[in-house]
C-alpha cells in the first residue's frame, strides 16, 4: 500500500531539516558508512526524520544506482547503527519508486532518541590524522541549511534535552501511577464531552462522503475510534504548534505500526493536509479537520476523515480496509463488504493506542485515557484474513450490524498495558462472528511482531 508522505519525499525533493538527500552510495566503503552515520545520528536527535538515497545535491534525480551502490537493506543499515552509533536503534527502509523517473529510491526512517540522545560510538577511518564522517563521543543534530553539525550550542541542546525529560518523565510516571491510586478505586468512566465529540465527528463524516461514488457503503459501514486525555494540570497546547506535533507523533507512532496507512497523517500534499476549523455543535474551540474532500470538491475517499483538539481530544472515522481496497478480493476469496479482517483491526487498535500515548507524552500531567470506539455495517459478514484464506472458515455469519466499546483507564498503563486494552476492544467484535471467540493479550503481542512488516 503506498504512503504519500514517502511518496511526497521522492517525487517533490525539497529541502527540509527532518530529511536528508544523498546520492548512491557504495555502503561497503568504511568511509561512506561513517558519512551516513552521522546523519543517522542526526536525525535521531533531531526528533526522527528520512535519508532518501538517489537524489542529488541540487534536488534532482541522481538516475539509476550503480552497481557498487548500497546494501541499502534494513541489516546492512542497523549494522552501520550498531557499528558508529550509540545507543543503537532499529531503521525501516522501503523502496518507493518516482512517479516521474520510475527509479525505485531507498528511504530510510530514522526513529528520534529516547531518554539518552545518540552520539558517535567510534570514529570514522582517519585520513590525514583526522576521523572521516564521525567522532567518538559527539553528538550531532540538524540546523538550518540544513546541515548535519556537533551539537554545541544552547540552541542545539534545547529540544534535546526537552525530548529526553519527556521521555524519562513518562517512563518515571509509568512505574510510580499504580502506587499512587487508591486500591480498589474505579476508574471514571468516560464522560460526555468525548461521546459529544465522538458523535459530531461522525455526523461530518456523513455529510462530507454524500456526493462520493461509494457513498451508500461508506455510510453504511464504518469504524470510528476516538479518545480523550483527561488532564491532572497544565495547560493544552497551542494550535499554532498542532502541526508540528502531530508529524512528530506520527513518526513516534511508526515505530510501532507501520501499516503503510498511518492515522493522522500529516502529509506534505495539499489535498491531504489537515485545516482549522470549529464545529457549531461542539462550541467555538478550534481544532484540526482533515477531510476526505479537497478544496476542488473531488473526493478522496481512499484516505481518512479525522479530527485532532489541543485539548487532547482526536477522532478518526475509516472505511473498513478490506473495502477500500477491491484488489483484496481475489487474495481473501471474498468480495468487499461481505468479510471482516480481524488481524488487521488489532493492528488500527493498537496504533489508536499508541498514538494516544504519544499525544498524552505532549502534556505535562496526563492522568486518564477515555476511549469511545463504534464499528456498524457488520451484520452478513464472514472473518477473513488476506494471508491465509482458509484461517476463519470455521466461524459464522455477524448476526448484528453494530458494536460500540467505551472504557476509561490510566494513561501510566499503556506502555506495559496496550496489548490487554486492544484485546479487551477487539473481543466483543470476534463474537458477532463466534460466540465463543476472544482474543487475549497475547495473542495481540504475538500479532505485534508483525505490525511494522
Amino acid at each position: 500500500m503506498e504512503n504519500p508522505e514517502l511518496q511526497d519525499l521522492v517525487d517533490a525533493p525539497r529541502e527540509r531539516l527532518d530529511v536528508e538527500y544523498k546520492a548512491w552510495l557504495d555502503l561497503d566503503d568504511k568511509a561512506m558508512q561513517a558519512k551516513l552515520a552521522k546523519h543517522l545520528c542526526t536525525l535521531a536527535n533531531h526528533g526522527s526524520g528520512y535519508v532518501v538515497f538517489g537524489i542529488a545535491d541540487d534536488m534532482t534525480s541522481a538516475g539509476e544506482p550503480p552497481a557498487q551502490a548500497g546494501p541499502y537493506s534494513r541489516d546492512s543499515l542497523s549494522g552501520i547503527v550498531k557499528s558508529y552509533l550509540t545507543p543503537a536503534f532499529q531503521v525501516e527502509v522501503y523502496e518507493v519508486e518516482s512517479a516521474r523517473t520510475g527509479v525505485a529510491h531507498p528511504v530510510v526512517w530514522v526513529p528520534s532518541h529516547e531518554a539518552v540522545p545518540v552520539c558517535g560510538r567510534r570514529a570514522g577511518p582517519h585520513n590525514g590524522g583526522k576521523p572521516v564522517g564521525i567522532e567518538q563521543g559527539t553528538h550531532y543534530t540538524r540546523e538550518p541549511g540544513p546541515a548535519s553539525v556537533p551539537a554545541t550550542t544552547p540552541e542545539h541542546w534545547r529540544p534535546i534535552i526537552r525530548r529526553c525529560v519527556r521521555h524519562d518523565r513518562q517512563a518515571l510516571l509509568d512505574g510510580i501511577e499504580p502506587l499512587l491510586r487508591t486500591p480498589g478505586k474505579p476508574v471514571p468512566e468516560p464522560g460526555d464531552a468525548l461521546q459529544r465529540w465522538h458523535e459530531a465527528a461522525h455526523r461530518k463524516f456523513l455529510e462530507v462522503v454524500d456526493g462520493d461514488p461509494d457513498a451508500d457503503l461508506l455510510k453504511r459501514a464504518n469504524y470510528q475510534l476516538s479518545y480523550r486525555i483527561g488532564l491532572a494540570g497544565g495547560k493544552p497546547l497551542g494550535m499554532g504548534g498542532l502541526v508540528d506535533e502531530l508529524r512528530k507523533m506520527g513518526n513516534d507512532v511508526r515505530q510501532f505500526v507501520n501499516s503503510g496507512l498511518p492515522m493522522f497523517e500529516i502529509a506534505y500534499s495539499s489535498d491531504f493536509m489537515p485545516h482549522a476549523t470549529v464545529d457549531p455543535r461542539l462550541g467555538g474551540d478550534e481544532f484540526l479537520e482533515c477531510n476526505p474532500v479537497n478544496a476542488d470538491g473531488r473526493h478522496l475517499m481512499l484516505w481518512d476523515f479525522w479530527r485532532v483538539s489541543p485539548d487532547g481530544m482526536a477522532t478518526i472515522v475509516r472505511a473498513y480496509q478490506e473495502d477500500r481496497f477491491h484488489g483484496w478480493s481475489s487474495t481473501a476469496g471474498l468480495a468487499p463488504g461481505t468479510w471482516f479482517w480481524l488481524w488487521g483491526m488489532a493492528r488500527e487498535i493498537a496504533e489508536m493506542i499508541r498514538h494516544a500515548r504519544a499525544f498524552a507524552e505532549r502534556f505535562e500531567a496526563p492522568e486518564t485515557l477515555s476511549i469511545r470506539a463504534e464499528w456498524l455495517g457488520l451484520q452478513g459478514r464472514t472473518l477473513g484474513d488476506p494471508r491465509n484464506p482458509f484461517i476463519w472458515r470455521r466461524s459464522g455469519t455477524a448476526r448484528d450490524d453494530r458494536r460500540v466499546f467505551a472504557k476509561t483507564v490510566p494513561v501510566a498503563g499503556l506502555a506495559e498495558g496496550w496489548p490487554a486494552l486492544t484485546a479487551e476492544m477487539l473481543s466483543p467484535v470476534l463474537r458477532l462472528f463466534d460466540v465463543n471467540g476472544s482474543v487475549s493479550a497475547q495473542d495481540v503481542q504475538t500479532w505485534s511482531e508483525k505490525f511494522t512488516r
